[in-house]
Formats: C-alpha cells, structure tokens, sequence
C-alpha cells in the first residue's frame, strides 16, 4: 500500500512538472511569435512609409525634367512636394554646379557634384538611399541626416539629382511603436556598412553593429530575410531578431 502511494505521489509530481514545463515552453513560443510578428508589422509600416516618399520623388524627378528650367517653378513644385512628403527639405543639384534648396540652404563654394547623395545616386541610376551625412545649421549645431534622391532626367539624358532629406527622428517614430517587454535594443542598421541609422538607445546611433557586437555577428544577421540568431555577448545569452526592409537596405533588428 505504501508504494503504490508512494508511486501516486511521484505521478502526480511528475504530471505538474510537466504541465508546468509544457506552460513555459508555450509561454516561450508565444513570446518568440509575437517578436517575430511585431517585427514584421512595423517592417511593413516602416517599408510603407519609405514607399510612399519615393512615390512621391520619383513623380517629382519625372515632372521637374519634363519642363524647362526656371528656378522659382522648379522650387515651387518641390516645396509642394516638400510638405506632402513630410521631410525637412527638399534640393536639387545640377550638372553644371547649380544647387537649389526648399531652406534657402547655402555655403561657399558648394558643389552639389561632390555630395555623396548626388554621385551615388548618377552612378545607381535610381532612386538610392544615401548617409548619414552631417552639415551645421544656423545655430551651429551638428545635423545628422540620410537622403532619398532621384535622378533628373530630360529625353532619357540624366542632367542632376533631386533629394530631400531625412532626419533620424523620423524614423525613430516608427521604432518606438514597437511594444515588447525585456528587450535590450531596438535599432535599424545600414546592411552594406553595418552603421546603426536610428535606435531607441540614441547612445549607439551612428555606430556600427560590427563594433558593437562582432563581426560575425554582423554577418550573421545578413544571412537571411527573417533571422533568429542566439549569440554571447559580455558572457551573457542574447537572442537577436532582425528584418529585411524591401524600399531601402536597412535591417531592423530586435535584441533581447
């Protein structure tokens, strides 16, 4: 009688530790869906609203090199197009040196020819994504920005660039969206050089993931489209998530 009770108790004690595991590991695989899921929402968000400004630049671009040049009209349509798109502001350069601005934006000896938003931009024939870039305001205070830029073109024949300029406060919008519990950063980085373009920790932006973690981990988050890595850092178990944008090449990416 004494071992049959005996046996009772230790079934019935086996029986709730495994309900109780079975719990935590549903509870786990809950948490990693709703990772997963909430990522890939605000991917679509974030990839929604890039989108939509290079809609709105790329009709820009077509319509500026479908008329003649004057400079108040060209400023006119890209002021309009300015507000519409929601960015700081809007510019054009020229192939022979000459550089309109939304801002009335100006220094001497500035040669739109020079500017990484301008030669990247020729050279990819398309719209590209380029930064960060950096240029002092009035005040004298430091402005990191990126750029959407499209080519101008008049009879198939590129003749400058049209840009706006994106700063990274905008993006941050759409990061903080991201409501989750326990997570360590929340950041999107550049996936060619690994730079970190907007984080909720601003402390890393502008770093690079390479730096921060290693190098292998940078690579290891380029692998594939949709990523759960584990990974030691600091002699501590982490769990990165990361998504491929499609309109830019930008990874967002979730460490928990």
């Amino acid at each position: 009688m004494f071992k049959k009770r005996n046996s009772l108790y230790f079934f019935i004690i086996f029986l709730i530790t495994t309900i109780f595991i079975l719990q935590y590991l549903q509870i786990r695989e809950d948490q990693k869906k709703q990772i997963i899921q909430s990522l890939k929402n605000q991917s679509l968000k974030l990839d929604a609203w890039l989108l939509k400004k290079k809609n709105f630049l790329e009709k820009l671009s077509k319509d500026l090199g479908n008329m003649d040049y004057d400079k108040e009209t060209y400023l006119d349509l890209m002021k309009e197009t300015n507000k519409k798109m929601g960015t700081n502001s809007i510019f054009s350069g020229f192939k022979n040196g000459e550089y309109i601005d939304t801002q009335g934006y100006w220094i001497d000896n500035f040669d739109p020819r020079k500017r990484p938003w301008y030669i990247e931009t020729l050279q990819n024939k398309e719209t590209t994504f380029s930064g960060p870039m950096y240029y002092n305001d009035i005040s004298g205070q430091r402005i990191v920005w990126w750029a959407i830029s499209s080519v101008l073109s008049k009879d198939n024949k590129p003749f400058g660039v049209v840009s706006s300029e994106i700063l990274p406060d905008m993006i941050i919008e759409h990061l903080k969206d991201i409501q989750l519990d326990d997570l360590e950063h929340i950041f999107l980085f550049h996936k060619k050089t690994g730079i970190i373009i907007s984080a909720i920790n601003r402390d890393i932006e502008l770093k690079h993931v390479q730096d921060i973690y290693s190098m292998k981990i940078f690579e290891d988050f380029l692998k594939t489209k949709e990523t759960k890595i584990k990974f030691k850092y600091k002699n501590q178990s982490k769990t990165a998530y990361t998504f491929h944008l499609t309109e830019a090449p930008w990874i967002l990416c979730i460490i928990k």
